[in-house]
């Protein structure tokens, strides 16, 4: 019962710390904007005060200058902008791939080619690797985002937080399968 409402209280307190739609801080922009029109440059646009204007990029209502005309006051968000689909990623080819490499190596474990020690070493090393890869581009990522610090790479960080992602993914769904009967111990 202790752990129940321990696990309560951390999850309630993680929501309310993180809860979107409160504004801790007005004119704080990380950017230095200045009355950021919506959508916003930035991943932090927040509009509590339905004006059309970054809260982060403007002062509190109270010290804002009250002689602004009333159809500034108002602002409607305008439209965001369609969203173009694009095959920039490669899903299928990726998992398709994985797969048929995993299906090669299970069979030359199961012919005696290689051990199971060196196919679950081999692949727990691709696991590791992806996740290392997949992590600190997240960071790069929330870097960027969150306070504008933009490290240039010869690289797109988001192409490549995206493809490792997916090997991750997939690469932990083999390492599942392998322990399946542990968490299936975990519910008896």
């Amino acid at each position: 019962m202790k752990k129940i409402a321990l696990i309560l209280i951390l999850v309630l307190s993680f929501i309310l710390v993180f809860k979107p739609g409160f504004v801790y801080a007005w004119d704080d922009c990380v950017f230095g904007k200045i009355n950021d029109e919506y959508p916003g440059d930035c991943a932090r646009y927040i509009d509590t005060d339905n004006d059309g204007i970054c809260d982060h990029s403007q002062p509190t209502p109270e010290d804002r200058d009250s002689s602004q005309p009333p159809e500034q006051k108002n602002l409607v968000p305008k439209e965001q902008p369609v969203i173009k689909k694009t095959n920039d990623y490669y899903l299928a080819k990726l998992a398709m791939t994985l797969l048929l490499i995993y299906g090669a190596s299970f069979l030359l474990t199961k012919l005696g080619k290689i051990s199971i020690v060196q196919h679950r070493r081999f692949w727990n090393i691709g696991l590791t690797l992806s996740f290392l890869v997949n992590g600190l581009s997240g960071i790069l990522l929330a870097l960027n985002i969150a306070y504008g610090i933009n490290i240039n790479l010869p690289f797109k960080t988001l192409f490549w937080h995206v493809e490792t992602g997916i090997v991750f993914t997939m690469l932990a769904f083999f390492h599942l399968v392998w322990h399946l009967p542990y968490y299936k111990s975990l519910f008896k």
